[in-house]
């Protein structure tokens, strides 16, 4: 069974081999830089860069160099697949050998070409697949391998590209929380044939036309290819009360005048570029902060004050009263 990963950095990726009764990993420790490479070339346009990679491990690491083909499912899922050989895209990239050895402790660049075809046209997805060396067990278990895949994004400019997109759904996880976090996640779907780098904020507001908190979505401009769609998230933690991810309610007095408490409104507004300008694509939902463990508990405190100070005024009056009759 074959796994890919699309490279962080460090990357660290494990191949594991299932035997009867044991097991055995070595691992494979790498830097690759960058994570993902994204032109707008022309058609007829060649394009000739490099994959750099750090072997972290102490023994050099021979890697297999080959492309795969980026597409998305119905459901607008990534799905890496194998190029046939006879396809016309096996000849858009090109290494300069089919395997690079990565020396011990030290960087190696890896060169690669692109030619784009004279009748290339929109968006086109590759991984640049690099491949460690692969053992076979024995025979009636299964092995699992690693491959560290680095995306290529291809905006082919040429006239008939269609860059669009809309915000399918904008929702918070609870439309009544106790405590701050709030979280919300915002689906964007790209119905083009390019594939897009939506970018914005989320305004939280009160009873006020005053911003509260903005809060940013896909700072790290993550991609959506055509026909896909991808959720961001964000959270607002600006508050008196905030619950942490153990669940333990923290108070942060410095923030004493900030008890979230009633209705509140967020607004999301993103853009992406359609090649001449940006276009926005916005949202809107209300959601409710209510604290009620801690709204019952301050409730309780006061009701107690006003029970023993009436308590205590009605003891003196009383005690009082005494000492005038005698």
């Amino acid at each position: 069974m074959k796994k890919f990963l699309f490279v962080t950095t460090p990357a660290l990726l494990l191949m594991v081999f299932l035997l009867p009764g044991t097991v055995m990993a070595q691992a494979l420790d790498l830097t690759v830089s960058p994570i993902s490479l994204d032109y707008s070339p022309k058609p007829g346009d060649v394009i000739r860069d490099k994959v750099t990679i750090h072997n972290n491990t102490a023994a050099p690491i021979i890697l297999g160099l080959s492309v795969n083909s980026m597409t998305v499912d119905s459901e607008g899922n990534i799905i890496p697949g194998e190029i046939a050989v006879d396809s016309p895209d096996a000849k858009w990239i090109s290494f300069g050998s089919s395997s690079v050895t990565a020396p011990v402790k030290e960087w190696l660049d890896v060169p690669f070409t692109i030619s784009i075809p004279a009748d290339a046209a929109y968006g086109h997805y590759f991984a640049l697949v690099f491949s460690p060396p692969s053992s076979k067990p024995a025979g009636g278990t299964a092995a699992v391998q690693g491959n560290i895949l680095v995306p290529i994004l291809l905006n082919v400019r040429k006239d008939g590209a269609i860059a669009q997109a809309s915000i399918t759904d904008f929702k918070i996880k609870d439309f009544v929380t106790q405590y701050l976090p709030a979280q919300f996640s915002v689906t964007v779907k790209n119905s083009g044939n390019v594939h897009l780098r939506p970018r914005g904020n989320i305004f939280i507001r009160g009873t006020g036309k005053k911003d509260l908190a903005i809060l940013e979505v896909n700072p790290g401009l993550g991609s959506i290819l055509p026909q896909a769609s991808r959720t961001y998230e964000a959270s607002w933690t600006d508050g008196f009360l905030v619950k942490d991810e153990t669940g333990k309610v923290n108070i942060n007095w410095n923030k004493l005048t900030d008890f979230r408490l009633g209705k509140y409104s967020a607004y999301v507004l993103l853009a992406y570029d359609d090649g001449t300008k940006d276009v926005p694509i916005e949202s809107a939902l209300t959601f409710w902060v209510f604290p009620y463990t801690a709204v019952a508990v301050i409730l309780i405190v006061i009701v107690l004050a006003i029970f023993l100070i009436t308590y205590g005024f009605k003891a003196m009056v009383k005690k009082e009263a005494r000492k005038i009759r005698t």
